[in-house]
């Protein structure tokens, strides 16, 4: 009994090696781009609303298992009315007056 499950492991393993010999070769180039909602957590919340992110992505495969990747990564995370009123800026920009 013991001998067929070792017998049946080796044989699913060397199926597995067959088929990835197969297989074909990957891109040169990878491309990849993401979104969705931004939630901010604990003290964050309690100056930002939700809001929305965005990432893109590109690189080059040098092999199989070796490749780089550069990423722009967008999070948009705007602050609440509270916030802006408090600090006088209800547009969102601060028109602020430094003395010299």
């Amino acid at each position: 009994m013991v001998r067929k499950a070792i017998f049946l492991v080796f044989f699913l393993l060397s199926l597995g090696s067959a088929t990835r010999a197969q297989e074909p070769e990957p891109a040169s180039w990878n491309f990849n781009i993401g979104g969705g909602v931004g939630f901010p957590l604990k003290d964050t919340s309690t100056f930002v609303d939700n809001g929305a992110n965005l990432v893109i992505g590109a690189g080059y495969n040098f092999r199989p298992a070796l490749a780089v990747n550069t990423e722009f990564m967008w999070q948009n995370l705007p602050p609440k009315r509270s916030i802006l009123d408090q600090i006088g800026a209800p547009d969102g920009f601060c028109r602020c007056q430094f003395a010299n």
